[in-house]
């Protein structure tokens, strides 16, 4: 049985003063408790390089006012790097002193240190740890690119306008539990097992897939009124659990449409769910389509549906499927999921409109589509069956063409156009998805062929053509 470690709830050494506007600084530490018994599994060397920080430091929001950065006794990159050394020692991996001597190399970003609270004589204290995790191989290929999140809470009694712990508790709490995701990925065994591979010589090359690359969409434009009628299934699967080739880009891509969704296109968050990598079985997507919106949805609401991962075509009869995160390509009747079963569903629903964007391929010649070991690709996919009336959908390619990572500016190629067109319509308090089809379509053909030598045409088709 594989151990899932214990962490105990970090050791917060100085006292937060809640007072009507000032807060004092705050010492994060991470003490981890050690592991019972010893990881059997072999071990990588690594090395820890670059810690970075793009969370504007450690932000406090109270009731009385705006987020306010607090004072630390250290960066909170530094505050990151020593879990992160903590964490491997206490599993026993060996650092080593420079990148030349390690299998593998460790980066992070950290994207979000917040915590909040509602000052009074009961406390309540949230916060937030979020960072991207980044993994190299000595070649410089990216092995593991994910975003690790720790979530603490905790209640704090004050008597007045007496000082009390503050959410810096809360904070540290979070820290360790995302420390904890560190520990699992590692005794999961699969990460070590990726490490390992990429390091032998004449292994077969990884892609690259960096969160370093930062491009213009990353930054959110203004923000659309409220559309408190529309709902969102966003699905991101860029590892595999059948060992399939990663889908560059995919977790990160659904992250962040779902953030414009809420953010720029006024989607309420609860309305929203994201599914990403082991958190997108073929269980879950059913669930989550089949059951969920069935819940929430009215007459006359807006649905989104969202996937950025592989699709694969059934070599026999053409059918076009989407490949979970427990799928299998030998066998896809049993662990993929039909696109015309999912047109068919969201058919069923009472909403107004439903939207389905798909950062995929079927034709099984490569890019995000695969096949069973074996199986020769498929010029053309069946994907052609008939839409229910209120149905539209946005594919990345046309049947016989293959959907491309868009590797300088670090997303999807389809989905970087169409968040940059959603982008565009920001403010309308609408969704034009004619307009944005017309705008993103020669703008991913032409970038396809200027910088990849491929031809890829998005598609848009409504059963009302």
């Amino acid at each position: 049985m594989r151990y899932l470690p214990r962490l105990g709830t970090a050791v917060l050494a100085a006292a937060l003063p809640l007072t009507a506007g000032c807060v004092s600084a705050v010492k994060l530490s991470y003490k981890p408790e050690p592991l019972p018994t010893p990881w059997e599994a072999k071990k990588p060397s690594l090395f820890i390089g670059k810690i970075s920080d793009r969370s504007n430091g450690f932000m406090v929001t109270g009731a009385m006012g705006s987020p306010k950065p607090t004072p630390l006794p250290e960066p909170l990159e530094q505050t990151l790097k020593k879990a992160l050394t903590a964490e491997f020692q206490r599993l026993g991996i060996p650092l080593a002193r420079s990148s030349q001597e390690a299998d593998a190399q460790v980066q992070a970003i950290l994207r979000d240190a917040t915590a909040a609270w509602d000052p009074g004589f009961a406390v309540q204290d949230r916060a937030n740890f979020k960072f991207t995790l980044i993994i190299k191989d000595r070649s410089g290929r990216v092995i593991y690119n994910d975003e690790l999140v720790g979530n603490g809470l905790g209640t704090t009694r004050h008597a007045g306008c007496c000082p009390g712990k503050g959410p810096g508790t809360a904070l540290n709490d979070a820290l360790a539990k995302s420390m904890g995701q560190v520990s699992e990925l590692f005794l999961d065994g699969d990460l070590a097992a990726q490490i390992f591979a990429a390091a032998v010589p004449g292994a077969a090359p990884v892609p690259v897939v960096s969160a370093l690359i930062v491009s213009d969409i990353d930054e959110l434009p203004k923000v659309s009124p409220a559309r408190r009628k529309a709902h969102a299934v966003v699905i991101g699967i860029e590892r595999y659990r059948q060992q399939l080739p990663p889908a560059d880009f995919a977790a990160g891509d659904a992250r962040l449409v779902s953030k414009y969704l809420t953010s720029v296109l006024g989607y309420p968050a609860e309305n929203v769910v994201t599914l990403t990598n082991d958190g997108a079985t073929r269980g879950d997507i059913e669930k989550y389509v089949g059951k969920w919106l069935s819940n929430r949805v009215e007459p006359g609401d807006e649905v989104l549906v969202y996937y950025s991962g592989h699709g694969s075509p059934n070599p026999v009869t053409g059918e076009a499927y989407l490949v979970p995160y427990d799928g299998d390509p030998a066998y896809l009747e049993q662990t993929a999921y039909p696109l015309k079963d999912l047109y068919a569903q969201l058919g069923t629903l009472p909403a107004g409109s439903v939207t389905v964007v798909v950062d995929s391929c079927f034709s099984g010649a490569g890019g995000r589509s695969v096949l069973a070991k074996g199986a020769r690709p498929l010029v053309n996919v069946t994907e052609q069956t008939g839409l229910p009336e209120n149905v539209a959908v946005l594919s990345a390619a046309a049947g016989n063409q293959i959907s491309q990572s868009y590797q300088e500016m670090g997303h999807g190629l389809f989905t970087y156009f169409f968040l940059k067109g959603l982008g565009q319509q920001a403010g309308r308090g609408d969704f034009d998805l004619k307009a944005l089809y017309k705008y993103l379509a020669p703008q991913v053909a032409k970038t396809a062929r200027k910088e990849y030598n491929t031809e890829q045409v998005p598609q848009l088709r409504q059963s009302r053509d």
